[in-house]
């Protein structure tokens, strides 16, 4: 999705109930990343493990696609890798003249439609979107806060990634989701951009496959 949004492109339409990926943003996106294996500029096999240190924290690459919540991690196990002299941060630039992209993300709370206590759960929703809470929280996770308008914090401010996030937020033009259909839709795409950084099928089968899936889940709503 991060080169999705680099190319211009974006999941759905705004209504949610169309795919949009199909317009050729998303096989650019995709050939670019086998581009980038070809050339030898990635590895396609280097990949970060579950508990263990990430490819940047071992010296394997120079560059990394990272979110926020990696800070907390990376600054306690090699805090001399996260410093302004050894490492940059920059937004994914766009191509052919599209603007820079930045993936949003984030953790959804929501009211139950059948709640036994919609008051009372609204409250408490409302209980841990107070700027406080969300500063504890983001301390914590190290995911950049919901809201722009939060008190002072020096260890939130030491967060360089949650920093430069709410920097440029206005970038952030491409997320998951855009469509009810999505919770099924991207169990798909893993497995299908696989196929195609492979090898296995073209990038446009690739994307044909998505956009099956997509259609017959939104036909399902």
């Amino acid at each position: 999705m991060q080169f999705l949004g680099a190319f211009g492109g974006s999941l759905f339409n705004d209504a949610g109930d169309a795919v949009a990926f199909d317009d050729g943003t998303g096989e650019a996106a995709l050939q670019y990343m086998i581009d980038l294996i070809e050339d030898g500029s990635a590895d396609f096999d280097l990949r970060g493990t579950e508990g263990q240190p990430s490819p940047y924290q071992r010296g394997e690459v120079a560059l990394q696609l990272v979110g926020s919540a990696a800070w907390p991690l990376l600054a306690q196990e090699t805090p001399e890798l996260v410093t302004e002299e050894r490492m940059g941060i920059f937004v994914t630039p766009g191509v052919a003249g599209e603007e820079p992209s930045l993936l949003l993300g984030g953790t959804l709370i929501s009211l139950g439609e059948n709640a036994t206590n919609p008051e009372l759960a609204l409250d408490f929703v409302k209980h841990m979107f107070s700027p406080d809470n969300l500063v504890s929280a983001s301390k914590l996770t190290g995911n950049a806060p919901s809201i722009t308008e939060v008190p002072d914090d020096p260890d939130l401010a030491a967060n360089r990634f949650s920093t430069f996030l709410t920097d440029n937020l206005d970038y952030a033009d491409v997320a998951e989701g855009g469509s009810p259909a999505w919770m099924e839709v991207r169990e798909v795409i893993g497995p299908q951009v696989e196929s195609a950084v492979t090898g296995a099928q073209t990038p446009a089968e690739s994307i044909s496959n998505i956009k099956s899936a997509a259609e017959d889940a939104i036909a399902r709503l």
